[in-house]
Order: structure tokens, then C-alpha cells, then sequence
């Protein structure tokens, strides 16, 4: 190693020698980061691809659950059999719909017509872990309302809604925080009263990283994404993601960390991080000994203060689909596939799911959203340090190549749409006027027409069979 107080002490640095210094840094930098050299495969929705590069890591992810509904049919109850992975339980007002993209996606949110809170929850349970990645989409479908929040995002003032709930609790048939076993376990013991996150919490304009009883309730504003700078309405994908560490067990005065995404496609990426206390101290009548995670709710709360009269008329509905989550040493190890070569600057991510991973060859299965035949896409391998590749350039493809847009045109403010495909029979008809307001329509025809505001119209038809087509059109 070379050795620059020696160069100091003999005093015989000049600023030659640090520039030659500074460039040996930065090119041995240069070469511990991961690098994709090629891939084998197709890029398409299921398919098998091999990635080979150089310093990805030995620690690749343990995938518990994914989930994008593509195997579940319209309007039928959504079962425990994940597309990776199965589900614990699947409770309540869940079912399939075709929606965004043309995928199936689990409508886990309905308070429409409930007299009281009423809704569907998924939960998944898995060995304990202090380290976690999830990852969601997050649909509000065109004309409904932020569930229980009439009026959308921002009404929200009186709503407990706990989109996600991470904590420790029954497994197995066992309770490890109290309880009796075989017996049914109140609420507080079965989520725990030190390691529960609720991942975000829905509160007002933003959303951020809550809890019962862990510390974490004092981060103040590092905690939190707010939903302007990202969320949209109208039908739009909008995706979170977050990377949680619990710190040591012991609680010797030690750290978590956690690491939050969220983006759309006409507002972008945000991303926050903070390190602080994450997991609170023991009680003395705690049975574990130490906090820890095992159970993963979607949503994990649903409820409104201003009383259930209301619900009916303020209800709506909440779409979530490619619902993932790995733990362990590698969580948060990934593959993704974004639509920039920069991945700060990427407004859609798809999360792959890993068969295998090596140091200089990552084997996964393609899951793709929000890409179509013939769209240019990067690939980025992100290490269990969360250190990212640049993006690698690869060409979508598909299996239905005749799929086009025939014509798109505005005459009096109606949008005129029409486009051929032979291979679906439904279709998912986005509109984004001047990149400000959105319009989402289901499609059974190969033409439709509907009322969008003046301006610039950017149209996107998503194939039920998978591929996408895209133009514009103007008044």
C-alpha cells in the first residue's frame, strides 16, 4: 500500500506527485466498482438473463416474496401463491383487476362501499432479520379519491392509513412477543412494542417512516418523502422502495439506517437517508432478546378518526402491484432495469428477481412494467453495500410485433386514439397532458376516444400480452 506520509515527512511532495497520487486513488476506485461487461438472454417479461461483469459481491439477496399478479384472473380473489414466493394470509376485499400497464394488480385497498373500515390486507411471514429491502407500486386508478382522504393525496388530515407494516410477531404458530400459543394475541403483542416501522406512514402532505414506540418517531423531518415531489394521480406507477437496517442487537448504543426511493414518470426520483435509533430498548416483560423483524403487512392500517358516516362518500381505492421484499446480509442487492443511463435520473425502475449470484455473474428473471417491444432500457447491479453500476444499454424485447399506434389526434378537446395489435384483447390507454394532468382509460376496443384538457398530449397504450406503444398529439 502505498504510503503518503512517508512522501510528507521526507518532504518531497510537490503538486506533481499528488496529482499522480490522487490519480492512482481515483483509478483504484475506479476499479473496485461493479461493471457490467454483457448479459445473455432476452430482455423480456419472464425471461431467464445471465449478467456478467466484474465485483458484484458475494452476498446476493434473499427474495421472501414477489408479487405482480400476472398469473391472477380479473375480478377473481387473489391467492396466497405469489409469483415468487407464497403469501401467509390474504384477507379481506382483495381481488385482481386489470389495470395499470395491462398487468393483473392486487386491488389491496377498497373502502368505497364499506359502512366501516373495510379493507383487504396481505401479509407475509419469513425468517427474522435486522436488515430488510421492499419495494412496491402504487396506483391511485383516475377519478378515485386517496382511501378514506376525499379529494386525493393532500386530504389526509384526519387518516390513519399505515400502507406498510414491517415487525415481529407470530411465526410459525409461535408468538414472540407474548401472548399464549395456539391463542389469539392482542395487537400490540403481535407487532411488537420496539421493532415495529411502519413503512411510510400516510399522514398529511407526506409520508414518512413511523412507529408505535421506536425512536424513530424523533428523526422529525429526515424521516419522510413528501408526496409532492413524486406522487401522481390519475392511474399513474408511482414507486417506493426502502432499505432498512436495524443496528445491532445488543442495542449497545448503536445505529440503523434507513434509505428511502420513491418516483413517477413525470415527476421523477427522490431518494432520503437517515442513521439514527431505529429499534427501542427491551421492556423487562419482552419474550425476545432482541428486536427483530418477521412479518411484512400491505396495508398494515386503514382507518379514519373523522367517523365510519364517512367513508362511503370519501372512500376509494389503492392499486399495488410487483410487491417485493428480500432480507439478510445481501437485502438490498439487486438487479434493475431503469430508462436512464444515470440511475439518479431514472423515473422508472423495475426490480428483477435474483436466481443466483456471484462476484462476476448474477443470474435473474426478468420482470418488466413499464417498458415495451423495441424501448431502449439500462441494466444496473446494485451490491449489498448499495453501491450502483452504471447503466448498461439493452434493447426490449416482446412477443407481439405487430402492436402499434395507428393514429392519435385531438379536435376539440376529445383525444382520438387507434392502434393495431393481434395478440391482446384489453388495453391500458394512459394520456399526460403538458406533464401535469393524467388520464387512464381500460380499453376493450382497439380505438377509443375521451374529453383531455388543451395542450400537448403524450399517449401510452400498454398491451394486456405486455408490449407498449407510445406517441403525441396536440390540439
Amino acid at each position: 500500500m502505498l504510503n503518503i506520509g512517508h512522501f510528507w515527512r521526507c518532504g518531497q511532495v510537490n503538486k506533481y506527485t499528488l496529482i499522480i497520487l490522487l490519480l492512482i486513488c481515483v483509478l483504484s476506485a475506479q476499479a473496485n466498482a461493479q461493471t457490467i461487461s454483457g448479459h445473455t438472454g432476452t430482455i423480456a417479461p419472464g425471461e431467464s438473463i445471465v449478467i456478467s461483469g466484474s465485483s458484484f459481491g458475494s452476498n446476493g439477496p434473499n427474495i421472501v416474496i414477489f408479487d405482480d399478479f400476472s398469473d391472477e384472473s380479473s375480478g377473481s380473489p387473489v391467492d396466497t401463491i405469489a409469483t415468487v414466493g407464497d403469501w401467509y394470509v390474504v384477507g379481506g376485499e382483495i381481488e385482481a383487476v386489470t389495470a395499470k400497464d395491462g398487468n393483473m394488480v392486487c386491488f389491496l385497498v377498497n373502502d368505497q362501499t364499506a359502512s366501516y373500515p373495510a379493507y383487504g390486507n396481505m401479509r407475509v411471514e419469513f425468517d427474522h432479520t435486522t436488515e430488510a429491502f421492499l419495494s412496491y407500486d402504487m396506483i391511485l386508478p383516475g377519478g378515485e379519491n386517496w382511501p378514506t382522504g376525499g379529494g386525493g393525496p393532500d386530504a389526509l388530515s384526519s387518516v390513519n392509513y399505515k400502507i406498510t407494516w414491517l415487525y415481529d410477531g407470530w411465526y410459525n404458530g409461535e408468538s414472540t412477543h407474548g401472548g399464549t400459543e395456539g391463542g389469539s394475541p392482542s395487537v400490540t403483542e403481535v407487532r411488537g412494542d420496539n421493532d415495529n416501522l411502519v413503512v411510510p406512514l400516510s399522514i398529511g402532505s407526506y409520508l414518512p417512516i413511523a412507529s408505535n414506540d421506536s425512536p424513530i418517531g424523533g428523526w422529525d423531518t429526515a424521516d419522510r418523502i413528501y408526496l409532492s415531489s413524486f406522487f401522481q394521480v390519475g392511474g399513474a406507477r408511482n414507486r417506493m422502495a426502502y432499505y432498512l437496517v436495524g443496528g445491532d442487537p445488543d442495542l449497545a448504543g448503536t445505529n440503523g439506517y434507513i434509505w428511502m426511493q420513491a418516483m413517477s414518470d413525470s415527476l421523477g426520483q427522490t431518494t432520503n437517508d437517515v442513521t439514527g435509533r431505529v429499534f427501542a430498548p427491551l421492556d423487562a416483560d419482552d419474550v425476545d432478546t432482541f428486536p427483530r423483524w418477521n412479518h411484512w403487512e400491505l396495508p398494515g392500517l386503514l382507518d379514519n378518526s373523522s367517523g365510519a358516516d364517512d367513508w362511503p362518500e370519501n372512500g376509494g381505492q389503492m392499486l399495488f402491484d410487483n410487491i417485493y421484499l428480500s432480507t439478510g446480509d445481501g437485502a438490498q442487492a439487486r438487479i434493475e432495469l431503469g430508462d436512464s443511463s444515470t440511475y439518479s435520473a431514472c423515473k422508472n425502475l423495475d426490480i428483477f428477481t435474483v436466481t443466483s449470484w456471484a462476484a462476476s455473474s448474477v443470474t435473474a428473471t426478468a420482470r418488466i412494467t413499464d417498458f415495451g417491444t423495441g424501448d431502449t432500457a439500462y441494466l444496473f447491479v446494485v451490491d449489498a453495500d448499495g453501491n450502483v453500476s452504471d447503466g448498461y444499454e439493452v434493447t426490449i424485447s416482446g412477443e407481439s410485433e405487430s402492436f402499434s399506434l395507428s393514429s392519435a389526434a385531438v379536435n376539440d378537446g376529445v383525444l382520438s386514439l387507434s392502434w393495431t395489435d393481434d395478440s391482446a384483447t384489453e388495453w391500458y390507454v394512459q394520456a399526460m397532458i403538458n406533464d401535469t394532468s393524467s388520464y387512464s382509460i381500460l380499453a376493450t376496443s382497439n380505438s377509443v376516444s375521451f374529453p383531455v384538457d388543451t395542450g400537448t398530449v403524450d399517449v401510452k397504450i400498454t398491451s394486456s400480452s405486455g408490449p407498449v406503444a407510445q406517441g403525441q398529439a396536440s390540439n
